[in-house]
Parts: structure tokens; sequence; C-alpha cells
């Protein structure tokens, strides 16, 4: 199944580094969206690919959605996580796939086509980029930290993160905002980040970057909320409660 993941994920790359910076055909854009034609065909070629090895499988895709099989494994597929930044040129996105046995996560793989770098993890046995084991970070103090956030597409997700965003800005040491959930949660797997909170993101977002973060030693909490959607929180670990406090519902003002 890795080989099987690898393979889908560095086509679906191919194919971004192939359009990335040319005229790029918009499908639908809204206020807070842009759906670009790359998408749907780095996800018919990881498809392809997945139903050639793994027929049998279900699939859970950003752009095709739902697909059930008999079968105790789902693929769950963001074929570009980060659109709006590769249809603005911006260098920072990437290709994620995770594949759940009966809804647990046991293997995620995060491609980044432009840095190279691959990240793979398997449900115990730890997480690597480009076959290096990598690690949370070991800061302790909330001053040090390094903290990402995300907004999602709608107004209340907006609204929460703003908050919470403003709440962390004056204890952490920096703050950021990159565009893509899931080399977010590989950032925070290898110590690039200490922390990471967005509100509203989807499985397809996250499954394979939460599997990364919890095999290099983090912690992530990811609520369900009534629209389908999680709110994440991800970190290194060591200050992960007070964080959490910080961001709690009840010490809004």
């Amino acid at each position: 199944m890795i080989e099987v993941a690898v393979e889908a994920a560095q086509a679906a790359g191919a194919i971004l580094r192939e359009h990335f910076g040319t005229d790029l055909k918009v499908d639908e854009q809204k206020h807070y969206d842009v759906k670009l034609e790359v998408d749907r065909l780095c996800e018919e070629c990881i498809l392809e690919i997945i139903r050639r090895h793994c027929p049998d499988c279900g699939v859970l895709a950003e752009e095709s959605g739902r697909q059930d099989r008999p079968s105790p494994y789902t693929w769950i597929i963001d074929p570009l996580d980060g659109t709006a930044n590769y249809f603005r040129g911006v260098p920072h996105f990437c290709t994620s796939i995770a594949l759940q046995h009966r809804q647990e996560t046991v293997l995620g793989v995060v491609y980044d086509p432009l840095e190279d770098e691959l990240f793979v993890a398997e449900k115990g046995r730890g997480a690597h980029v480009n076959g290096a084991p990598i690690h949370v970070s070991a800061i302790t103090r909330i001053e040090q930290r390094f903290i990402t956030c995300g907004f999602m597409k709608t107004e209340d997700a907006i609204r929460r993160g703003l908050k919470r965003f403003e709440r962390l800005a004056f204890h952490a040491s920096k703050m950021r905002i990159t565009g893509s959930a899931a080399l977010n949660l590989c950032y925070v797997a290898m110590g690039r980040f200490d922390g990471y909170v967005e509100y509203g993101i989807r499985a397809w977002d996250m499954a394979a970057g939460t599997l990364l973060v919890t095999e290099a030693g983090g912690r992530v909490d990811a609520r369900l909320t009534p629209d389908g959607g999680y709110d994440v929180l991800a970190t290194n670990g060591t200050l992960h409660g007070e964080i959490e406090r910080l961001l709690d519902e009840d010490n809004e003002q």
C-alpha cells in the first residue's frame, strides 16, 4: 500500500510541476474558493493508479466525492492541497493521500513536488521525509513557539479562526499562515512548526498529515463539526494543554 500511495502522489506531483506557472483553466471560482482543471487531472491520475492496484478499496476524494466498495479499506485523497496558492503562483502546495482501515488512518503520504519532499507515515512505524526519520520539535515554552493557522472557506470558520489567531499571537513567538493544511501538519511533524490550528477543514485535508504528526511524536485533536468538517489542533505535545486552554470557547471576552 505504501508503494501505491507513493506512486500516486509522485505521479500527481509531476502533473502539478508541469502545469505550475502556466495559463491554468478554471473550472469554478467562488468568493473563498477556486477549482482548477489540474485538480481533476491529478485526482484522475491518482484514482487510476489506486484502481489498478486496489480495485476493491473505497475512496473519499475531494473532487469526485465518496466511492464506496465492499472493503474495510478507504483511500482519502486531496489531489492538490493549496489550490489558491497554486492558482496565484505561490510555490507552496502538495498532494495528500491517506489509507484508512475501518475509519482508522494506517498510512499517510504527502508530496511537495517543488521541494521534492515526500512525507510518509505508517501506523506504528514512525514518520519519515525522503526516507529519513522525523520528529516533532522539543520546544516547551509557548513564548518560543512557532505556530501556524489556517482559515477555511466559511464565515464562521474565519471569525472563529481570527479570534484564536489574535489570542495566540500575543503568546507565541511567531505566527504564520501558509495556505496548505496538509503541509502545515507535515511541518509540525518535522519540527518546522510547533503547533497548527484550523477550523472546518475536511477529511482529505488532514487525514495523512494527522498520522504524520502522531507518528512523529506529536498530538492531534480533531473534533467533528455539524457540517462534516473538523476543528483541528496539532502540536508537538509538550504544550498541547496550554494552547488548548488559549483556544477554549469559554475564554472568549
